[in-house]
């Protein structure tokens, strides 16, 4: 495993990358979610399955379609294929998440349909989010801290959390470049 830093990542802050930089979890939390639900798979835990529907495991999913409430499952909350509305108006600038997480359920509930369920790919923040809802209902405790002492604690990475950076000091500097929006996926 590679240890160390590299260096000028820090750009905003003008600072060396060193081992107390804080770095944000950001997208690769899509990857730590997605492994925490294949460790609950895995493991029998909750009786989650890949193809479990989502309503069968989330009482609270009361899709307004018809389609993603009935038959949606953890795989296509994962995969991008679900047909769900993309709106990106939940979240604020750095990815900051604007509804709080006991409310968002409320809000992806509300989703339509852009284009037919599993027929295409179409990049979607909001599977991710059911997906979260879906671990800390199958996981012993809490999403983030079954992914915290389940993943991120045994590699030692002790300065990561799904959360937002903690507060930085003299000694900890958050990373920060330059930043870039996500183009937006046509679909067909």
């Amino acid at each position: 495993m590679k240890t160390g830093s590299t260096p000028g990542a820090a750009i905003a802050n003008k600072l060396p990358v060193t081992a107390e930089t804080i770095f944000p979890c950001a997208s690769l939390t899509k990857a730590v979610v997605a492994a925490g639900l294949g460790i609950c798979v895995d493991e029998e835990i909750g009786g989650l399955k890949w193809d479990s529907k989502v309503h069968d495991v989330l009482p609270e999913w009361t899709s307004a379609n018809e389609i993603l409430r009935k038959e949606m499952t953890v795989t296509d909350c994962l995969s991008h294929r679900a047909g769900m509305e993309a709106p990106d108006h939940w979240l604020g600038t750095n990815n900051n998440i604007l509804i709080p997480q006991e409310k968002s359920l409320d809000f992806l509930n509300t989703l339509q349909l852009s284009f037919p369920f599993r027929a295409s790919y179409g990049y979607n923040n909001c599977g991710y989010e059911i997906a979260g809802h879906i671990l800390t209902k199958a996981a012993p405790q809490r999403g983030d801290s079954f992914i915290k002492t389940r993943i991120f604690d045994p590699l030692n990475m002790t300065r990561t959390s799904t959360h937002a950076a903690p507060p930085p000091t003299p000694t900890s500097p958050p990373a920060t470049g330059p930043s870039m929006p996500i183009p937006a996926t046509p679909r067909k």
